[in-house]
């Protein structure tokens, strides 16, 4: 069996390990030769393509030249891309590669957008009886925005549109009063991005809860449920550590809004918990940067999917550990200790010393963590610049 894995930073890594693992034959794709997915052990070959937001054309015509070349007998490749930039722009340009390739992701654009688009995805919230924050879509009135609970955050309708990335869309922003709402508003209005407006559901950066997912024209298959307890930067951003919760409504919430949509493929589902309510974030149509640790739970979402579309039966699958965490030293250490001061050091390498799973690190598959350690050094380093020309600004 092989398979094809489009962008191998964090995401793709814990793809690739999760598939090579089971023996696949891995074709690891990037556009960036430092990408540390094409350094595992487990990438069976490496090829580097142009990124979709610089030209569509020919990263789709890369990718049918990889099909051919690597095609063995009548044995299909199976696609699996691991961010929304990737995964939209291969629905869109699926007739083309459908000759080579088997797609563990949704290739009808109409069910995708219900997952990318906030607005839509919020509509699909409302029909199937799951939980949302209060929510405004553009274009919004001035009563509107005045009427709006602060604080509140701007999402861009759909930030991985490879149009949106060209322009530089910020992926979301957290405002804190009406002037900052109303200039963010005005800013993404200015460059004709639809937006989304929501409440902001109080509550830290660890009630914020995954159901790691693979659906099959909506029938769930296979469910990881995971929490955040710490993110980079903190309160707006990525996972910097983890850990396995049990928490099976998240799971259920996650069911109706695939099932509705009919959704095949890998999914993120984010919600965040207040008093005792989980809420719908957003729909994620593709892995997530820390999907190692639902392999570590006994999830292998991107072999349950692969198994599942090659014999046309669902293949289910539940967690069978619930303890357990996931850990991004480097990023943790800069953001949540040299940064923020949300940790102590020695609470981030405690934390780094007992994960069970790591973003680069695996003991057998080093080399993907060497591979950081200069970017690492560099981040580190950057981090500790910042905080001292914060701290003599402040003293000025």
């Amino acid at each position: 069996m092989q398979a094809l894995v489009v962008n191998c930073q964090r995401n793709g890594l814990g793809v690739i390990r999760a598939l090579g693992s089971k023996g696949v034959r891995v074709i690891a794709v990037d556009h960036a030769r430092s990408a540390p997915g094409l350094r595992s052990r487990y990438a069976h070959r490496k090829e580097i393509v142009v990124k979709p937001a610089v030209d569509e054309e020919a990263f789709v015509a890369a990718l049918a030249d990889l099909g051919e070349k690597h095609r063995e007998g009548n044995e299909q490749i199976f696609l699996i891309p691991t961010n929304d930039e990737y995964v939209l722009t291969l629905a869109r340009y699926w007739e083309r590669l459908e000759p080579w390739f088997e797609p563990v992701f949704e290739t009808d654009t109409a069910i995708l957008l219900q997952c990318m688009d906030k607005a839509q995805t919020y509509r699909l919230a409302v029909r199937t009886g799951v939980p949302t924050p209060r929510t405004l879509f553009s274009p919004v009135s001035a009563e509107s925005l005045a009427d709006m609970l602060l604080p509140a955050i701007v999402k861009p309708a759909n930030r991985r549109d490879p149009e949106n990335i060209r322009k530089g869309v910020v992926r979301l922003t957290v405002c804190r009063d009406l002037a900052a709402l109303q200039a963010v508003t005005d800013a993404l209005a200015a460059q004709e991005v639809p937006f989304v407006i929501q409440a902001f559901i109080p509550g830290g950066d660890d009630q914020l809860y995954t159901a790691g997912v693979f659906s099959y024209q909506g029938e769930l298959c296979a469910a990881f449920t995971g929490r955040k307890i710490r993110q980079f930067p903190p309160r707006a951003g990525q996972c910097a550590l983890g850990e396995i919760v049990n928490e099976p409504r998240i799971v259920e919430y996650s069911e109706r809004l695939l099932r509705a949509a009919k959704f095949t493929g890998i999914a993120q589902v984010e919600f965040k918990k207040q008093d005792g309510e989980f809420y719908l974030l957003e729909i994620n149509p593709r892995s997530w940067s820390w999907n190692s640790l639902a392999t570590f739970s006994g999830v292998n979402l991107p072999w349950i999917g692969c198994q599942t579309v090659a014999g046309g039966q669902p293949k289910r699958a539940f967690q069978q550990r619930f303890e357990g965490t996931w850990h991004l030293c480097v990023e943790d250490l800069v953001h949540n200790v040299i940064l923020e001061s949300n940790a102590t050091l020695g609470a981030v390498l405690r934390d780094a010393r007992r994960a069970d799973c790591h973003a680069y690190w695996d003991r057998s598959d080093v080399r993907p963590a060497l591979g950081q350690v200069h970017g690492g050094a560099k981040a580190i380093l950057s981090g500790l610049y910042r905080r001292l020309k914060g701290a003599a600004g402040r003293r000025s």
